[in-house]
């Protein structure tokens, strides 16, 4: 017997034995109607092949645009879309046998993987010097997915595994995602402002004072710059747009009050990851963007 997707059946069946107005006899019969009377949708809509390549008959619309205005991205989009298409097909036979195989190591190991690619995508964005910014990038990401992600797992959804594939990986993507967004901002703000604004900063020092009181202004600016857009997000989710975790849950057949608990809960653990990775990033970058006189070197923060 096929159920699609309701996971509620001791939930279901127990409703079934109690509501006089369902048809006795088979059991999977009744928790269908009994889940569709509380608005559970019992299937999901597909996508084949064919809807896919229809869909994305879109695509050529702004391509033509870009093209008529001579804006010289075309070839940029269409290497763009077919890499997407590409990495996305890859992902998803790799991630099916990830998650076919469910191995706890494998799975760890596959987030390290995405921590990396994240911070060398974040050094190259803002052309930053590889030996000063990528330990600190990939270790601010390193312990703001694992200590967020296994919170979020483990204490509040109290699952048994909180390394099992289904869970661990989705939501440490979302994360990394965003923490990702944050650390270009962030970074790009800070080395701005202490290769254009060093008279500020030696102006502080010469006041007596620290080096780590000196950067205070300059830390604050670049946290203001790299969360103000989140923060904004935040502000208008649910009346400007509807999240993709949310959208996606209610696509699949999940009740819409389940799955805007599950979307407080992401946002709450993006916000927070994506906070700590990048101060813990750039704290560990300090100690190595100065000299002993607490100069800033510019050589040690740009690429050459």
């Amino acid at each position: 017997l096929y159920i699609p997707t309701c996971t509620r059946i001791p939930q279901c069946v127990a409703q079934c034995r109690l509501d006089p107005g369902l048809p006795s006899g088979n059991t999977v019969t009744s928790h269908g109607q009994a889940a569709n009377r509380r608005g559970i949708g019992m299937t999901i809509q597909t996508i084949d092949w064919l809807q896919l390549c229809l869909g994305a008959l879109l695509v050529l619309i702004p391509i033509g645009l870009l093209g008529y205005y001579r804006t010289g991205l075309v070839r940029d989009a269409v290497i763009a879309l077919c890499r997407m298409v590409l990495q996305l097909l890859l992902i998803g036979f790799y991630l099916g046998y990830l998650f076919t195989l469910d191995h706890p190591g494998l799975n760890v190991g596959w987030v390290v993987l995405m921590a990396a690619v994240a911070a060398t995508s974040s050094l190259r964005r803002n052309q930053l010097a590889w030996r000063t910014f990528w330990l600190p990038i990939f270790s601010g990401m390193l312990v703001g997915v694992f200590f967020v992600g296994t919170y979020m797992l483990a204490i509040v959804l109290t699952l048994p595994n909180p390394w099992t594939a289904r869970y661990l990986i989705p939501i440490s993507g979302m994360i990394l995602g965003n923490t990702l967004q944050v650390s270009i901002i962030g970074f790009r703000t800070y080395t701005k402002l202490i290769l254009d604004d060093r008279e500020r900063y030696s102006y502080y020092l010469s006041c007596g004072a620290t080096r780590r009181e000196a950067l205070q202004p300059f830390i604050s600016e670049a946290l203001q710059s790299a969360l103000s857009p989140m923060i904004a997000t935040m502000t208008t989710i649910g009346l400007v747009q509807l999240p993709g975790m949310m959208t996606g849950q209610i696509l699949g057949g999940s009740p819409p009050m389940e799955a805007i608990r599950y979307q407080i809960m992401i946002l709450a653990a993006i916000f927070v990851s994506s906070s700590m990775a990048f101060l813990i990033a750039l704290l560990l970058a300090n100690q190595l963007i100065f000299d002993s006189y607490h100069n800033p070197q510019a050589e040690r923060i740009k690429a050459h």
